[in-house]
């Protein structure tokens, strides 16, 4: 609940929207509306409140994940760009959401990707 941040709810999902939206104007990431079930009553819930919520689908050990701006599919082919030396490699892609995607292979912690529109902006400039 975003008035109560501090406050957990417990719920279940009773609606999801067919179709998802921008999250804003212009944006990339998409969001879907849903409806969800309180599971017991609060006084301190009113109509018309909003929440900010996060569904976790799965929890991956020691994987390294990207912004979803750093991968570019070319052909069916994913790629990322290395900031050292602007070298461009493939990459296999495993599970993402609305703003990360979970690249699979011999990564180490600290290795910065450019996103896509970077690599377009400096190559024209």
């Amino acid at each position: 609940l975003d008035a109560l941040p501090n406050v957990v709810f417990n719920g279940e999902v009773s609606t999801i929207s067919k179709l998802c939206r921008p999250i804003e104007r212009d944006s990339r990431q998409k969001i879907f509306d849903i409806e969800v079930k309180i599971k017991v009553s609060d006084e301190r819930l009113k109509p018309g409140m909003t929440v900010s919520c996060e569904f976790i689908c799965a929890e991956l050990e020691d994987a390294f994940y990207a912004p979803v701006q750093c991968v570019e599919s070319i052909e069916g082919v994913h790629y990322v760009t290395l900031k050292k030396g602007m070298e461009k490699m493939a990459v296999n892609i495993g599970p993402s959401n609305n703003s990360h995607v979970v690249l699979k292979g011999n990564f180490k912690s600290g290795t910065q990707l450019v996103p896509v529109s970077s690599k377009f902006e400096t190559t024209n400039n």
